[in-house]
């Protein structure tokens, strides 16, 4: 496996928990896991912690990273901008088969039996609905973002019942792009971030 393979592949374990906030990432045990030496998960380390997932530690040892409140919320912030912004080219770079697409990924999700399962897709649709945009440098960072704040949001699903408000709220997305409804599809945006937010300042609180 190349580096970039394992760092998706580690990306994914941190964002559906399997490594929560604060685990240590020992390299090798990760290089037995991979099968491969410590250089390729060394440089995976690397490319994890530049995209601010991963702290690297001293002596070449790597921790999950801990969000402040703080930084949660400067992460929301990224998402309200950069998603309001980009939903009128959501609107001009839907089709059919692309709302059939999210159509099919809402209904996976609500059959998911686990929240691991849940998060992967919630993820995946995501990513396809800021593809739409064709914004690829705002993609790339909003990907980044979401990365970094999809292990937060594992709690709010597994303690604050989110998953179905946010099942819910996706068919409302998909309903907007489907009427073609830029307007709406920012304002569905921010609530949706805004309550999810919320739910997730009070739960780090607690």
């Amino acid at each position: 496996m190349t580096p970039d393979q394992i760092a998706a592949s580690l990306s994914q374990s941190i964002r559906e928990q399997e490594f929560p906030p604060g685990s240590a990432l020992i390299q090798e045990d990760l290089a037995k896991r991979f099968k491969v030496s410590r250089n390729p998960v060394r440089e995976a380390l690397r490319i994890l912690a530049a995209n601010g997932l991963v702290t690297i530690t001293p002596g070449n040892g790597a921790t999950v990273r801990v969000l402040s409140l703080d930084e949660l919320n400067e992460l929301y912030d990224i998402r309200l901008a950069l998603e309001l912004q980009i939903a009128p080219f959501i609107i001009e770079g839907a089709t059919k088969r692309a709302v059939a697409a999210l159509h099919a990924l809402v209904a996976r999700m609500e059959a998911a039996e686990t929240t691991a399962d849940w998060m992967r897709l919630n993820f995946e649709y995501h990513q396809l609905v800021y593809s739409l945009a064709n914004r690829r440098y705002t993609e790339d960072i909003l990907h980044s973002v979401l990365s970094a704040v999809q292990p937060y949001s594992f709690q709010n699903a597994v303690q604050l019942d989110g998953r179905s408000r946010s099942d819910s709220a996706h068919r409302e997305i998909i309903a907007a792009i489907s009427e073609q409804d830029a307007a709406n599809l920012a304002r569905l945006f921010r609530e949706h971030l805004q309550h999810t937010r919320e739910r997730l300042s009070t739960l780090y609180e607690e």
